[in-house]
């Protein structure tokens, strides 16, 4: 597929892999929006300023 369209999917196998960094160390988390925001801080579409 490379050859044919120049593209790869490191983007998507980043954050699969980002996500899964968090999965592991948010093992003791019982809700899913706390290991939903965790990932959004993480991949950088959560902004963390105070307004």
């Amino acid at each position: 597929m490379f050859q044919g369209y120049r593209a790869t999917n490191a983007v998507s196998e980043g954050l699969n892999s980002k996500t899964r960094l968090i999965k592991a160390s948010a093992r003791r988390l019982h809700s899913f929006q706390i290991y939903r925001i965790r990932i959004l801080l993480c991949c950088g579409k959560l902004n963390r300023a105070i307004s």
